[in-house]
């Protein structure tokens, strides 16, 4: 479940909990052991529309995953991922947000991270120091329309929101910039 990267490839990183599993079933455990246990974990339901989005994004990018859980879940986080058909892809854990912002800054060397996705505002403290896209969604019920709506799929090219383009007129999702010279004439063969 955890392929080897090559050098410097296309990323987006994507929080585990709560971003992508929603956990409230076991927060009445919180603090005991069972809240991290095989059984408990594997009841976590992932977010609705969660994975058929990661599934266009992995057709474009590596999806790498993060979760503020103790390393030694990394066999059940595996297994979950895997049930509920959520693309392959490097797990990272760390429970402390210190412990992640110190993966995140290996993680830097080995891929080009375009976008990071969380549900909390520390998962954006991450993003920053990825130095990429931060998209924080509502916890457990994340809107992933607009995980699609800013980042491109393989499905075809980002669309560019309503708005002034750089040329100065409107455009509406052409995901073109408007043209401000003549194009150039292509010599006939």
């Amino acid at each position: 479940m955890t392929p080897r990267p090559r050098s410097r490839q296309h990323a987006v990183l994507v929080f585990v909990d709560g971003t992508i599993c929603d956990t409230r079933h076991r927060h009445h455990l919180h603090g005991h052991p069972d809240f991290f246990g095989r059984e408990e974990l594997l009841r976590d339901a992932p977010v609705l529309g969660s994975v058929e989005c990661l599934a266009r994004l992995a057709r474009r990018y590596t999806i790498v995953y993060m979760g503020a859980r103790p390393a030694a879940t990394r066999t059940h986080t595996e297994e979950w991922l895997r049930r509920y058909g959520f693309p392959p892809g490097p797990i990272y854990l760390a429970p402390t947000q210190e412990e992640r912002l110190a993966l995140v800054r290996g993680l830097r060397r080995r891929f080009d991270f375009v976008a990071g996705i969380g549900d909390r505002w520390d998962d954006n403290e991450l993003h920053l120091g990825l130095g990429c896209l931060s998209i924080i969604l509502k916890e457990f019920a994340g809107n992933w329309a607009t995980v699609r709506k800013y980042l491109p799929t393989a499905d075809g090219p980002r669309k560019r929101p309503v708005g002034r383009s750089l040329g100065g007129r409107k455009t509406r999702g052409s995901g073109k910039r408007p043209r401000t010279h003549p194009r150039p004439r292509r010599p006939k063969r």
